[in-house]
């Protein structure tokens, strides 16, 4: 299936993410709960709707959700030990508060890293917490909660093929906008990049799939904090390359969709009346390629 996957222009993992994926396989945490999100998940996200792009985002981060790993491993994993034992060159990112432990291992030479990430509060995003099933830390990254409901299994393109579970298309469309507004400025090439998979996600699930869009923005509201959500979310879809999130969002919240704290609303007939009774004018962006 890969191979004809490949023939058929589908995009392959590079030499050093097919490793990491394959040694990580191995010892059984993808089928032990462990989530794959970041841009590996995202294009396997497209592979699964049969979508493959003619320029493929590039990404040197493997980001793996350990927050709902289950009890099907039969011991825990010494993770660094795994790793080292594929590559002898890499090694633990001592954390930037020297009194935490590490959460991510990076390839010394190689702009390469292994994230591992877990659900959390807002309050204390970027925070590591020790894991014992993997014997490692993990870093804190809010609204996992939301992101990892409703999970799917999706193709890895590496070279025989490999089976790991990723988010929900349109939760992790949401979610993508969101993590770019929590980026710091320094980061802005990564949140360009959220925010291109974010359209792109859009534009392909408002043609094949629209009730995944509703759907997952109307679970928002069922998240641990939905208020900083939105206003996280709002903010990303102000930017003008957003507008046409922005325009689906206003029809779909209860109240008007410039107030942060809007909520995804379930009435919706009673909030088309409205939209009738006090009519807006939206104008869109002209269409750009990415």
């Amino acid at each position: 299936m890969a191979k004809m996957l490949r023939q058929a222009g589908y995009t392959r993992m590079d030499a050093t993410m097919e490793g990491a994926m394959l040694a990580l396989s191995r010892t059984g945490l993808f089928r032990s709960g462990v989530t794959l999100i970041g841009t590996p998940a995202y294009q396997a996200i497209l592979h699964q709707m049969g979508v493959s792009e003619r320029v493929a985002i590039q990404t040197n981060d493997v980001d793996l959700s350990v927050d709902r790993l289950k009890l099907g491993i039969p011991e825990n994993i010494n993770i660094e030990k795994v790793l080292r034992a594929w590559n002898d060159k890499i090694s633990p990112v001592p954390a930037m508060n020297l009194k935490y432990g590490e959460a991510s291992m990076k390839i010394r030479g190689k702009d390469f890293h292994i994230d591992f990430l877990t659900a959390g509060s807002y309050a204390f995003t970027g925070r590591p917490v020790h894991v014992s099933a993997i014997q490692f830390h993990a870093e804190i990254l809010p609204f996992l909660d939301y992101l990892l409901e409703e999970p799917q299994k999706a193709l890895l393109m590496t070279r025989y093929g490999m089976i790991a579970q990723v988010p929900e298309a349109g939760r992790f469309m949401w979610h993508k906008c969101v993590t770019s507004a929590c980026r710091p400025s320094v980061w802005e090439a990564k949140r360009k990049k959220d925010l291109i998979q974010a359209r792109t996600l859009f534009n392909i699930l408002k043609e094949r799939d629209p009730d995944a869009i509703r759907d997952a923005y109307i679970a928002i509201k069922d998240i641990q904090e939905p208020k900083v959500f939105m206003k996280k979310l709002q903010s990303a879809l102000r930017l003008p390359e957003m507008v046409e999130m922005q325009q689906w969002v206003s029809m779909h919240t209860t109240s008007s969709h410039d107030q942060e704290d809007a909520l995804p609303n379930e009435a919706y007939e009673q909030e088309q009346q409205e939209n009738r009774q006090q009519p807006k004018t939206i104008t869109s962006e002209s269409p750009t390629n990415e």
